[in-house]
């Protein structure tokens, strides 16, 4: 009653809201409440969870910004100090060494190397590259394969130590590795590996000067490290079941892909060029060709500017989106003839731009290429390579093929052996799914796609036509093919497409079982495996976002097989690195495409162990279905598999 004028009359007439908001912004104190304070204690984020949801939102940088001081379970930083020497002579070295290159994990080949790191026990020293050029005791450490070393990348710290015409042998772990078979979407970055331990290695933070280079103080973290999650890493990898696949064959083969990068592929630039000439000439030709029907000319490589055209100024009834992509302009090819030259130009296009000016930047001093062979890349653990990518050079289109006619040793005494194997994923899905029927195919060597004809089709006269379309459903099973996607490729309708799936599986039972249970397995255990225990997770199997959950229930459908094709070549590389070096042969596995392996070497010795490789090849594993090697021989790649 004391307060006038307006305030006192609001604080009148608004009274009950007032008295309402003050109990609304009151803290009650006096509630019971079902935890305690001991309970609100933030134990860490659980990183699978969190490179679960960094993976799935592609969130690049996410997990490299985690503290890793916040991880759940993660020790407390160790206050590591190491000491920076210019020489191992009065430090006794012996086993287990921890070992860290001071370089860039990307760039391994080229990238500088600034010293090297070794963990002896609780003590870490840092040596400088021009120090470790004049250290024979640590030198002669690195050699001796007594001492055991575990250190971070296996590969990169046999190739960067070969550079300095080192040669490091004793390695017994490799952290890269072992992260990648407990989760394959793990990033392979330094930081993100020594992350999925628990550890903080913080590479970054050391200032350094303009004039100064290296991380000592990282790089001897990751070698300390290295040596004392040894037995975390055992125990991590017994817990997934991969172990065995770890010792038995990703560790062996580590030291076979190291061999193979050193030793390199010989690409000859004249040749290339050859062909490259050839290639511009035809692009510069279609390129005319569709000015001419233009009527003026227009930039090909600009999609804005060729869609006014097509659709502007020549009214062609395209997509709504105007797209001027492969797919869209191949429907329109009956439309205009300049859809024709246009398709041309852009093959040439690619064919420049991926096999010439892709390829010739990365011929080394030696007329080699020396490509990346990503052993902990893919999640399903095939391998593939990079710097340059070989896998992209064309096994089907016949002027791409030509270019592997410029892969070749000028020797004329050496030569390639290609051996590839045949129809290795339909015989890998035979053996998963126990199919008998689908077994017996393939012992009797008899054409799987007609086989699969005959019992979808009903019939014993087997058209063209038939066979393809055999040949499409069989690999559409493999790779979790949908009736819709199966009809595209058969030019036929989905009812088409799904009656041949229902006599596929009503011919080949154990196959649809089999494809049911994987599935099963991976909508309630999170994850399927491979015949030799490797795990691919697929976190969207479950979710609610329908084309998130069907294409990771396609990966699931695929995964074992080629996750089990992947395992079985990297098997016999192994075997077959053994057997070559056991038998001191001159001829070397130099290169792996797919599902062939690729050997140089003498002529005459190749010819002479072509039989005794097919057959390791096709003997590596103990199988219930019968596997193939297509041989070829020749002077260079083109030749050995024309």
């Amino acid at each position: 009653d004391e307060i006038g004028g307006k305030l006192g009359e609001n604080l009148k007439t608004f009274a009950d809201q007032g008295r309402q908001c003050y109990r609304l912004a009151t803290m009650k104190t006096d509630i019971p409440l079902p935890f305690t304070l001991k309970d609100l204690a933030y134990e860490g984020y659980d990183f699978a969870l969190a490179n679960a949801f960094a993976q799935k939102y592609e969130l690049k940088q996410f997990l490299s910004r985690l503290p890793v001081a916040l991880k759940k379970g993660a020790p407390a930083p160790a206050s590591l100090t190491s000491k920076t020497v210019a020489s191992f002579k009065d430090i006794p070295l012996s086993s287990p060494l921890g070992l860290a290159l001071d370089i860039d994990f990307d760039e391994y080949h080229d990238a500088p190397l600034a010293g090297i790191a070794v963990s002896l026990g609780e003590e870490v020293y840092y040596e400088t590259r021009e120090d470790l050029l004049k250290d024979a005791a640590l030198q002669a450490a690195l050699k001796d394969p007594v001492i055991a070393k575990n250190v971070y990348d296996g590969k990169a710290t046999i190739y960067g130590l070969s550079r300095e015409k080192i040669a490091i042998k004793g390695i017994q772990n490799d952290l890269l590795l072992a992260a990648y078979l407990m989760d394959s979407s793990v990033n392979s970055d330094p930081a993100l590996v020594y992350s999925s331990f628990g550890i903080d290695i913080d590479l970054k933070d050391e200032s350094e000067g303009l004039l100064e280079s290296g991380h000592p103080a990282g790089t001897s973290r990751m070698a300390y490290y290295a040596n004392h999650l040894v037995d975390k890493l055992t125990k991590s990898l017994q817990s997934v079941d991969a172990y065995k696949l770890y010792h038995d064959v990703e560790m062996p083969l580590m030291v076979v892909l190291a061999e193979m990068e050193i030793e390199g592929f010989p690409l000859h630039a004249d040749k290339l060029k050859e062909f490259g000439k050839v290639f511009e000439e035809k692009k510069e030709a279609a390129a005319k060709e569709v000015y001419a029907l233009a009527g003026h000319e227009v930039n090909l490589n600009s999609p804005k500017q060729l869609a006014d055209l097509l659709y502007g100024e020549m009214k062609l009834a395209g997509p709504k989106d105007q797209s001027t992509s492969i797919e869209a302009l191949s429907a329109l090819q009956d439309e205009n003839p300049i859809i024709e030259k246009i398709l041309t130009y852009r093959k040439y296009a690619k064919l420049m731009g991926t096999y010439i000016d892709g390829l010739l930047p990365h011929i080394k001093a030696d007329g080699k290429i020396h490509s990346y062979f990503n052993q902990a890349q893919t999640s399903t653990g095939r391998l593939s390579s990079s710097s340059p990518n070989l896998q992209n050079i064309s096994a089907q289109d016949e002027e791409a093929k030509q270019i592997r006619q410029a892969f070749y040793y000028d020797d004329p005494s050496m030569g390639l052996l290609s051996l590839d194997y045949g129809q290795i994923e339909l015989r890998i899905m035979a053996a998963l799914s126990h199919c008998q029927a689908y077994i017996d195919v393939f012992a009797s060597d008899r054409d799987v796609h007609t086989e699969t004809a005959k019992k979808i089709f009903h019939t014993d006269e087997v058209t063209p036509l038939m066979r393809r379309r055999a040949k499409a459903v069989n690999f559409a099973i493999i790779y979790g093919t949908t009736d819709f996607g199966l009809a595209e490729q058969i030019g036929g309708t989905r009812q088409e497409a799904r009656e041949i799936i229902k006599n596929f599986y009503l011919s080949y039972p154990e196959v649809g079982q089999f494809l049911n249970e994987t599935t099963h397995d991976a909508e309630t255990k999170g994850y399927v495996t491979t015949m030799f225990g490797r795990r691919r997770y697929l976190r969207e199997v479950n979710d609610p976002n329908y084309a998130k959950r069907e294409a990771a229930r396609r990966a699931a459908l695929n995964a074992p097989v080629q996750g089990s094709a992947a395992d079985l070549i990297k098997i016999a590389m192994v075997q077959i690195h053994d057997f070559l070096i056991k038998n001191q042969c001159k001829t070397r596995l130099v290169l792996q495409i797919h599902d062939e392996l690729i050997f140089a070497g003498p002529l005459d010795e190749l010819k002479a162990l072509e039989p005794k490789l097919a057959d390791l090849m096709t003997h590596a594993v103990d199988l219930p279905v019968k596997l193939t090697v297509e041989p070829g021989l020749g002077k260079s790649w083109y030749d050995a598999k024309d």
